[in-house]
């Protein structure tokens, strides 16, 4: 179905709405697609005797089939090498001798015709070879003879006791039931831990924890550049029944395409199409920024709220990433007139202009209009998000506004510095919980959210898959709407309003803050977002105090009695009480029992095994 839409107020402004990220400053780029594979192969010539020096072992049919298929697969790599994104460590392995003796002069076996790929299983006719191969490689080799599948190696997890409480966690978040992506991204690990502090815990925790409903039955809608959701961070959506989908295009001369729900699925807009092409440089110029604050909202890896509906609004922009008011508008007015489900919506906006607050400002009128629309959505029960803003400036509201995000009905949103996943490993990560250098701040920013986040997309200009990390607000925002998402999930009885949303976020990270000085040197505190755990675990299980910052380790708490008598005409007894606090420290290693301070002053805490004090 496609539906026309003239632009509201005939606006052709010359301003646009700047996109807050800085996508260039890509930090790191982990797009290496490299990897270990296990090759399933049917051996039709019977099982192949692996760990039998096949100088010595009587030739069998198996076995040249074997060295056949293994010569075929070695001479494909090395035909290929310039497929991998990383050669360097093909290199490495081909270096690896292919028969060396240990220590203990034992035989190693590996396959000695083949330097990259070798059999690790064999029975009966189930052949299983290993190898290091490029993605371009897994199909190539995925279509030779014998070949029945091709698969990444997979994890074996020990099966030792957690570092963590799982029951301590719900009881402290009243979480329903509870998932854990273990080795997150740090803007996701953040958001579910209290504050890191070295001086308590030994390590850092890069779990995520978060509610199993996830964002479940409530929709994020993102008014951005374009859309690629036939991707890989959206392959949960058939299994869990969740939707991520266009649903509509603005276009250049401000018609809008809806499209219909009852016809098959539109999972990309805004991609090298004639809203996005500029005709002077023959180039399209719609800089991916959309993709990415998806993915970060609701992707299944790098998302917060992996459950969620995402929908998608991709507007026409302009080379320097940035969009036309006006359409800004148009996509507002369809989300108040058609996409609101009340209490389950929760709508993105990553990127802004600011305006004057007198008549006289060229865009005042487009600001009291906005308004006006960013109203009715929240009166029909929407929930607007919206970054603050990478200019390093002070939002007041006094004598200018940046919109939407300082607008009454918007959760606005700052940004911390958490610059480095390195800074995890060391003594810095304090530095997390500070306000990033660039991030606008002040009275009107609600809430901040990690600045820079890691994401998933797939690049218009190459089509291929990028995962990388950027920064800047814009990635602030879509975090704190999947917070919005999941804490509706977790209540779907309660009919959540802006004000209601934002207060439960302050709610869970009322002690999670940073302190700042506003312009008229008053000190003010900004609030991180956290979705309600609090309690800091060390991986190593070594803590250095107690309490919810300290693995939730008890407190042990002593009180001696001191009795004094002073004999003269009247006798009197003095009582004094004396409270001693004994912190629970590092790791207890089962050895000893302390019954007594003395005993604990006299035993490293690795020996003790329980305190009866």
């Amino acid at each position: 179905m496609n539906l026309s839409i003239s632009y509201i107020l005939g606006l052709t402004l010359l301003f646009i709405n700047t996109i807050f990220a800085n996508d260039d400053k890509d930090l790191f780029n982990n797009s290496n697609e490299d990897d270990h594979y296990l090759i399933f192969v049917n051996n039709t010539y019977g099982e192949y005797q692996i760990f039998k020096n096949s100088n010595i072992q009587k030739r069998q049919e198996s076995q040249d089939f074997v060295e056949s298929l293994l010569d075929d697969i070695n001479d494909l790599i090395i035909n290929n090498k310039d497929t991998y994104q990383h050669p360097e460590k093909l290199e490495e392995i081909e270096k690896t001798k292919l028969l060396k003796r240990n220590e203990k002069n034992e035989d190693i076996y590996n396959y000695n015709n083949s330097y990259i790929v070798r059999p690790i299983s064999s029975v009966g006719s189930h052949l299983v070879l290993y190898g290091y191969l490029s993605k371009k490689l897994v199909k190539k080799i995925n279509k030779m003879k014998g070949i029945k599948s091709i698969e990444p190696d997979s994890i074996y997890y020990l099966h030792s006791n957690p570092y963590y409480n799982m029951d301590d966690i719900l009881t402290e978040t009243n979480w329903k039931s509870l998932n854990i992506r273990p080795n997150a991204d740090l803007h996701l690990s953040l958001l579910s831990q209290g504050r890191s502090d070295p001086k308590l815990v030994d390590q850092y925790d890069t779990n995520y924890y978060y509610p199993s409903s996830a964002g479940k039955d409530v929709d994020i809608i993102v008014i951005d550049s374009s859309f690629h959701f036939d991707n890989e961070e959206y392959t949960n959506n058939n299994n869990n029944n969740r939707k991520a989908k266009c649903i509509a295009s603005i276009h250049k001369e401000g018609d809008a395409t809806i499209y219909d729900p009852n016809n098959k699925d539109v999972l990309i807009c805004g991609y090298n199409d004639e809203d996005h092409f500029d005709e002077e440089t023959n180039t399209y110029y719609h800089g991916d920024h959309g993709p990415k604050v998806a993915d970060i909202a609701a992707g299944y890896k790098h998302g917060v709220a992996y459950n969620s509906n995402i929908y998608g609004i991709s507007l026409p922009t302009l080379l320097t990433d940035a969009s036309y008011a006006s359409d800004n508008l148009t996509a507002l007015q369809l989300v108040k007139e058609k996409f609101i489900r009340p209490h389950k919506t929760v709508i993105n906006i990553s990127s802004g202009f600011g305006v004057k607050l007198n008549q006289k400002d060229d865009y005042y009128n487009c600001y009291k209009q906005e308004k006006l629309v960013i109203d009715a959505i929240t009166e029909k029960g929407g929930i607007v998000v919206s970054s603050a803003g990478n200019e390093k400036k002070y939002l007041s509201g006094e004598n200018e506004l940046s919109i939407p995000c300082e607008l009454n009905n918007v959760i606005c949103v700052g940004g911390i510095n958490n610059n480095s996943k390195y800074l995890i490993l060391n003594s810095e990560r304090t530095s997390f919980y500070s306000k990033h250098e660039d991030s606008n701040y002040g009275n009107n920013v609600d809430i901040y959210a990690p600045y820079i986040a890691t994401y998933k997309y797939i690049s218009s200009s190459s089509n291929i898959y990028i995962e990388r990390e950027g920064g800047g607000t814009s990635f602030s925002s879509p975090i704190v709407a999947g917070l919005i998402a999941q804490i509706i999930s977790e209540n779907p009885n309660k009919n959540y309003t802006r004000n209601d949303a934002l207060n439960e976020l302050l709610k869970n990270s009322e002690e999670n803050y940073f302190n700042y000085i506003d312009h008229n040197n008053i000190k003010r505190k900004g609030i991180i977002a956290n979705n309600g755990k609090h309690i800091v675990y060390s991986p190593n299980n070594i803590y250095h105090g107690c309490g919810i910052l300290a693995g939730n380790l008890p407190c042990y708490t002593t009180t001696t009695t001191t009795t004094t008598t002073t004999t003269t005409t009247t006798t009197t007894t003095t009582t004094t009480t004396t409270t001693t606090t004994t912190i629970a420290t590092k790791t207890i290693i089962p050895n000893v029992e302390c019954q007594n301070l003395e005993c604990l002053e006299n035993h490293d805490t690795e020996e003790i095994i329980s305190v009866y004090l």
